[in-house]
């Protein structure tokens, strides 16, 4: 592929669960930022396939061509920390991208994951079926954060990483704005609504609606329907999907036996990550 016009200045490359929806929602709205859209999924694979991948470089430059020659661009989506495609082709056109990387405590992201694929409706089953299934695997997967990130760092210098630690962020949030503002070289702001929980897991009413929804959103991101995703944005239509088809799910408490399975599992993953970061993550271990 061919690079024609400036790509991302920065990529948040996850993890999912961990507050990437929470940083979209403050960054689109800083007036020296560009970010299309959350979650366009350009370098990674869709249920397979390369959907957007497919339609070629130029088509997602396409996407920043609204942007102003002040803003820098950005891509925020939760699945390219996982992913070796993400990797390759990411270093291939934005080979001196600044990098944001949100971590969560792994045993409550796990958590989160399995609520979210509850209430969404992708899984139904108990803790040790979620486990053994696909979306367990994935969930599972997503948390060993120390292994994830060194392949990144095979790639790329670790100045240019910028770690957002979820715990931080519940302590100040403004705190954790202007350090990610120092980072991406762009003003200070103080932006609206940024106290508020986002991308809580809630219920889907109609399974079929859902995929109707999503799948007509995926269709005008990929063929450029651009007045089309601005009407629908202006006339509420996220808003209106939600109120009608989302509804608010009852947390299930983790068990103590649940909560050591996970320990366990990432307590190794947990203790090289502190020291690549030089943090200290004991209080993971405790909650």
């Amino acid at each position: 592929m061919q690079e024609t016009r400036p790509v991302p200045d920065f990529f948040c490359l996850g993890a999912p669960r961990a507050g990437t929806t929470w940083l979209f929602e403050w960054l689109h709205q800083h007036p020296e930022v560009c970010i299309p859209q959350k979650e366009i999924h350009f370098f990674i694979k869709s249920h397979g396939r390369d959907y957007f991948f497919e339609e070629g470089l130029n088509w997602y430059i396409n996407l920043f061509s609204m942007a102003e020659d002040k803003q820098i661009l950005g891509d925020i989506a939760a699945g390219y920390l996982r992913s070796e495609d993400a990797r390759k082709r990411i270093l291939s056109v934005a080979p001196n991208a600044k990098m944001i990387v949100m971590l969560r405590n792994p045993i409550e992201r796990f958590w989160s994951d399995y609520q979210y694929c509850l209430a969404n409706r992708s899984f139904n089953g108990g803790f040790e079926d979620f486990m053994n299934s696909p979306q367990g695997e994935r969930a599972l997967a997503d948390g060993f954060y120390f292994k994830q990130i060194s392949e990144w760092l095979k790639l790329y210098p670790k100045h240019n990483f910028h770690f957002v630690i979820l715990d931080d962020v519940n302590s100040n949030r403004q705190r954790e704005i202007t350090k990610v503002c120092e980072f991406l070289g762009v003003s200070h702001i103080h932006p609206q609504y940024a106290e508020r929980r986002v991308n809580e897991a809630k219920k889907t009413r109609f399974l079929w609606l859902a995929r109707i929804y999503h799948k007509a959103a995926d269709t005008a991101l990929r063929y450029d329907l651009q007045l089309l995703r601005y009407l629908f944005r202006i006339m509420g239509g996220k808003k209106i999907y939600h109120h009608f088809n989302k509804t608010k799910q009852e947390k299930i408490l983790m068990s103590e036996a649940e909560r050591i399975v996970l320990k366990n599992l990432y307590r190794e993953d947990i203790g090289e990550l502190e020291v690549m970061l030089g943090r200290d993550f004991s209080h993971w271990d405790c909650m």
